[in-house]
């Protein structure tokens, strides 16, 4: 941005026609010309003339160097403090329903799951994020990481009844606990997918909450599905593949009394929209603070006016120095 640092001294250019106008008088009155200025007699007028302009144009140059014509920069310095984030996922056999729809396709919990996991990160480039996949067991797909590309690869490489086909909740929840309590940074969350009940490992949920409290973690938990709808599987039978209706028990009580014990909250995702948009509630709700220092940075053109200035004045002595002799 260029500007003017004084431009109340551009009030000034309206009493330059009076500062000439006495100059010229006491000029008149303080000076005679004799034999050189004869010999531009027929040019006295054009001299006269010519030193006005010059003399305008100085102090029109030094008013505008007073009024400090520069160019400012600002620029900023952005630190992110960073949220970390652990997602645990729910890979038991039940998350291959197909009761979930994209694009008018039938997808199953899972697939969806990773869809908008996947736009989820997109969405916190400063935060670290790792991943924790459950059924029977609890593994670390990925540790607490900003390498988002590799996240990215791990997320999509999550399967079916990889970690089993049971639900052990109580021990995600202590793994995933496990891997923030000891990382810097007050902003700890986990955000808890699941469409069951925990029936499985030596964890009680509620604990490994109360456990995530003491260290200042935040739960959100995501039920996936409604309680006591049968919901449709493809199966692999004798008889090829085969649609399947089975029922799923989600344990939204559990799911709710976690949140509330660690002043996170819990969400209800019944089809791929409701998914995405509790996704994007929590993006919202979980901001990344950012500390901004402001330097401003400013390049002075003043002394191009003075130098031009310089140069008229210089001009003027030569000029009217070789063409006239003044005798005060």
């Amino acid at each position: 941005m260029y500007r003017f640092e004084n431009p109340e001294y551009f009030l000034l250019i309206l009493i330059v026609p009076f500062i000439l106008y006495y100059y010229e008088y006491l000029q008149k009155q303080l000076k005679f010309n004799f034999s050189v200025a004869d010999r531009v007699g027929k040019n006295n007028n054009f001299s006269l003339f010519l030193r006005l302009s010059i003399n305008a144009l100085i102090l029109i140059l030094i008013i505008f160097a007073l009024a400090n014509f520069q160019k400012i920069k600002t620029l900023t310095n952005t630190t992110a403090r960073g949220i970390n984030i652990i997602i645990a996922l729910d890979s038991s056999g039940s998350m291959a329903a197909i009761d979930f729809h994209r694009k008018g396709r039938e997808i199953t919990r899972l697939e969806a799951l990773k869809s908008v996991v996947n736009d989820f990160i997109n969405k916190r480039p400063n935060d670290k994020i790792g991943l924790v996949v459950f059924g029977k067991e609890a593994f670390t797909q990925c540790p607490l990481t900003i390498d988002h590309e590799t996240l990215h690869f791990l997320v999509n490489r999550v399967e079916l009844g990889m970690a089993g086909d049971s639900t052990a909740i109580g021990s995600a929840l202590l793994l995933s606990i496990k891997r923030l309590k000891n990382v810097k940074g007050k902003s700890k969350i986990i955000i808890l997918v699941t469409d069951g009940r925990n029936n499985s490992g030596q964890v009680s949920p509620i604990i490994a909450a109360k456990l995530a409290k003491e260290f200042g973690i935040k739960i959100y938990t995501i039920g996936i599905g409604t309680k006591g709808k049968p919901v449709p599987i493809i199966q692999n039978t004798p008889f090829g593949l085969r649609k399947i209706y089975v029922n799923v028990d989600l344990d939204d009580y559990t799911l709710k009394q976690i949140a509330k014990i660690t002043n996170g909250r819990y969400y209800n995702a019944q089809n791929f929209e409701s998914l995405e948009k509790i996704i994007n509630d929590i993006n919202k709700l979980e901001k990344t603070k950012f500390k901004v220092k402001k330097y401003v940075q400013r390049e002075y053109f003043y002394y191009y006016f003075l130098l031009g200035a310089l140069i008229l004045l210089i001009f003027k002595v030569l000029y009217f120095y070789l063409l006239r002799v003044e005798i005060p």
